[in-house]
């Protein structure tokens, strides 16, 4: 007889205490650029939580998405926090432009780690 805390292929189930909210992010990529304003205005009346924006420069990535001026853009529509998904070389120069830009959330691939040191976000590089 299997405990009602496994399921059927064995592993446990997490207990109610254990199981997390799902947080929902639409991605800016997926938005009709010609029409931004009304894309942002129709994720802050959705029950998304934030706003993924993937930033890219063409050379940590192929791909080359959105600079400071359209981030800024996004924030002023925006009422919800805006997750910023950096895919940069030396993303640590410009983490203060994107705090100022709006960011709330930034995300980093896994060539940095974080160092927080009196309330400022620093960077160190795990090479």
């Amino acid at each position: 007889m299997k405990n009602h805390l496994t399921r059927s292929d064995g592993h446990p189930n997490p207990s109610p205490e254990m199981e997390r909210r799902v947080m929902v992010a639409p991605s800016i990529l997926a938005a009709d650029f010609a029409n931004l304003q009304r894309d942002c205005e129709m994720v802050n009346a959705s029950k998304a939580d934030w706003f993924h924006i993937d930033i890219m420069d063409g050379v940590f990535v192929p791909n080359i998405s959105f600079g400071f001026p359209v981030l800024e853009a996004i924030n002023r529509h925006a009422k919800k926090p805006l997750d910023v998904h950096l895919m940069i070389v030396q993303p640590e120069r410009y983490l203060e432009n994107f705090k100022k830009a709006g960011a709330e959330i930034i995300t980093l691939l896994k060539n940095y780690e974080f160092e927080m040191n009196d309330s400022s976000l620093q960077l160190k590089s795990k090479k």
